[in-house]
C-alpha cells in the first residue's frame, strides 16, 4: 500500500512541475478600445477627390482650345 502511495504521489509532483513552471508569468490584460465618433461638420470623403476630378477636367479642356488661335479664316496656303 505504501508504495502505491508512493507511486501516485511520485506521479502527481511530476505531472505539477511543468503546470507551475508558467505560473509566475504576469497576467495578460485585454486592451480597451474606444470608438470615437465622428463630428458631422466636416466635409465628406468624397468631395475633395470631386473637386479635383473637376479641375483637372476643366484644365484638360482649356488646354484643347489653345489650338485653335490661328487668328480666324485664313483657308490655309
Amino acid at each position: 500500500m505504501k508504495l502505491s502511495h508512493a507511486a501516485v504521489a511520485v506521479m502527481l509532483l511530476a505531472g505539477a512541475q511543468p503546470a507551475l513552471a508558467g505560473g509566475f508569468a504576469d497576467e495578460i490584460e485585454e486592451q480597451v478600445v474606444i470608438v470615437e465618433e465622428q463630428s458631422d461638420g466636416s466635409v465628406p470623403g468624397w468631395v475633395i477627390p470631386a473637386a479635383l476630378t473637376v479641375v483637372l477636367i476643366a484644365l484638360a479642356t482649356s488646354g484643347a482650345d489653345s489650338e485653335d488661335d490661328g487668328g480666324g479664316e485664313s483657308g490655309g496656303l
